[in-house]
């Protein structure tokens, strides 16, 4: 979580996107508000390149063994997504206490995730207000993860699995 006693408002994010190459994960719009927010750096994982242009920087594939140091070193996750589920990548970045950006809204954890939609300027809003807001970032980060304790104890995904795999075999 953020330190209250850091006095900028404005500071350099490091800003992190995880996700496959598809087009569903819209990337476009992330090279756009990367090509916004000139001074800050933007690691991009999950894709076959392995570069640096501008502020942003490819890293390639990571082993999932290998990707908590991406989480640990970034100010926020981004995801620009144009439709999917809850994504393990915004749950991991909740177990890593990190900020996230989205271009969706998850009825299931609303008050964790700071929501943009798909425009470029309301991202961007979200990601200066993180930028800003160190309260609000708390807060949020704090919501998360008592999202986390309250869905995705062992015990409950354990009695979810039991249940699912008993309902196979009654049918």
């Amino acid at each position: 979580m953020y330190s209250s006693s850091e006095k900028s408002s404005f500071r350099k994010l490091k800003i992190l996107w995880i996700g496959r190459d598809d087009p569903v994960k819209n990337i476009a719009l992330l090279f756009e508000i990367a090509n916004e927010l000139k001074e800050d750096k933007f690691y991009i994982v999950g894709l076959d390149r392995k570069e640096k242009i501008g502020n942003i920087e490819f890293c390639g594939r990571v082993p999932h063994s290998n990707i908590y140091s991406y989480y640990q070193d970034s100010d926020l996750l981004i995801s620009t997504s144009k439709t999917e589920g809850l994504p393990n990548v915004i749950l991991e970045a909740f177990k890593y206490k990190l900020p996230v950006v989205s271009s969706l809204y998850f009825k299931d954890c609303p008050d964790s995730i700071f929501y943009g939609g798909l425009e470029k300027n309301k991202l961007i809003e979200q990601i200066n207000l993180i930028r800003s807001n160190k309260i609000e970032a708390n807060n949020k980060i704090e919501k998360a993860i008592a999202f986390l304790n309250n869905k995705y104890t062992a015990e409950k995904v354990y009695g979810q699995f039991i249940f699912g795999i008993s309902s196979m075999y009654k049918n």
